[in-house]
């Protein structure tokens, strides 16, 4: 409901991580984060809370290594470590993970895609896509009130600082 493109992803990866560096996304969707890690020679790791999202996330990347896939030049894509968890982020723990350089995410915006009366919500209806980020009550996207929602977040983002190296840097889309 919320995908956002490689390309803004390369861009911060380009200016924060370099060349094997190890990013998360804690909340991946459908693995645009993860992809523009493995293009760009970064580790990509990955959480995310919707098992439908986390299948086409986890699809996209074995795409993205398929060793059947015909090459059109000689050169083969180097092998970067990635993988994708299907949990709710705020139960990651730092030993779930090697210790992450860069962090990148973006999150839910707010409760906008349960709201009825959002043009975006009837294009989607039209088009027989998902109206919601998930049906779980522990998704922030399923927050009601907006201030908690602001709270947990915040929270949810100072735990994230566990994960990180030294110097290690949290971006949120």
């Amino acid at each position: 409901p919320a995908k956002y493109p490689e390309e803004i992803v390369e861009f911060f990866l380009k200016i924060f991580t370099k060349q094997d560096d190890n990013v998360l996304d804690p909340m991946c969707g459908t693995g645009s984060t993860i992809i523009s890690c493995l293009e760009n020679k970064r580790n990509g790791y990955g959480i995310e809370l919707n098992d439908s999202f986390s299948k086409i996330a986890n699809d996209r990347c074995f795409e993205f290594y398929n060793p059947n896939q015909p090459l059109l030049f000689k050169e083969t894509k180097e092998k970067k470590n990635y993988f994708i968890k299907n949990i709710d982020a705020r139960k990651i723990k730092s030993s779930d993970f090697p210790k992450i350089n860069y962090i990148i995410t973006s999150p839910p915006y707010w409760d906008m895609l349960n709201e009825k009366g959002f043009e975006n919500q009837q294009k989607r209806r039209n088009m027989n896509l998902k109206l919601n980020y998930s049906e779980s009550k522990d998704d922030f996207g399923n927050i009601e009130n907006y201030d908690q929602f602001l709270e947990e977040l915040s929270q949810f983002y100072v735990n994230l600082s566990n994960l990180l190296s030294r110097n290690g840097i949290l971006t949120v889309i």
